[in-house]
């Protein structure tokens, strides 16, 4: 049976670089499985075209690419805020289950998961600029699946390296909005924080190597 190492954090915390590099240093590579673990839609698109139809979006300028960005806006609908997070859940919780699938038959030692159900749900606190999803059904089936992992890490970052590493990242705000909920989740959780604001990827990776002695990466 695998072992299973979540890696989660804000935009630009360094999450999959960690990941990548994590997987370098084991010394049984090819049994080592990266998932790239971002939501995926599947019934969520009958919410964005509901959104499309009742004009629940805006257009975000992105001064650093020089280009508009069509964003939902979650946060101005009472369906919208209130069945996003569950429908949303639904969808991943169906990908997840694909995964499961073919690790049953790929047979790897190790799993890392760049990203995790936990950053979805914190997507969704934030774009629905509602805090109270994080005391859902959804958050305690999210929570619920964070502490079945082997090992979960949160990668802190000051929100404003994240938001010059990354040129997509269009709002300080947001990743402020989020670093605070990821502090607290992890807090609470009892999972590993490690700062990424000034960090070298080597010694990061050490970090997380020492918690996961036990999992003989």
């Amino acid at each position: 049976m695998y072992k299973t190492i979540v890696i989660c954090g804000i935009d630009g915390s360094g999450k999959t670089n960690v990941a990548n590099s994590l997987k370098k240093f084991s010394q049984k590579k090819s049994r080592v499985i990266i998932i790239w673990f971002r939501w995926r839609a599947l019934f969520t698109y009958a919410l964005y075209l509901y959104s499309n139809i009742m004009h629940q979006y805006k257009q975000v300028f992105n001064p650093r690419l020089g280009m508009y960005n069509k964003v939902s806006d979650w946060s101005r609908d009472a369906f919208l805020r209130k069945f996003y997070p569950y429908i949303l859940l639904f969808d991943m919780l169906i990908f997840y289950f694909l995964i499961k699938v073919k690790l049953f038959f790929s047979k790897p030692r190790i799993v890392i998961f760049d990203r995790f159900f936990i950053d979805a749900l914190l997507d969704v606190a934030y774009e629905t600029m509602n805090p109270k999803v994080l005391k859902s059904i959804p958050a305690y089936i999210t929570y619920a699946l964070a502490r079945k992992a082997d090992k979960c890490v949160f990668l802190d970052v000051d929100p404003r390296i994240a938001y010059e590493r990354k040129k997509d990242i269009i709002s300080i705000g947001e990743l402020k909005y989020k670093q605070t909920f990821y502090r607290y989740i992890a807090k609470v959780m009892g999972f590993s924080i490690i700062d990424t604001s000034n960090y070298k990827v080597e010694d990061v990776v050490n970090n997380i190597l020492e918690l996961c002695q036990d999992l003989h990466l």
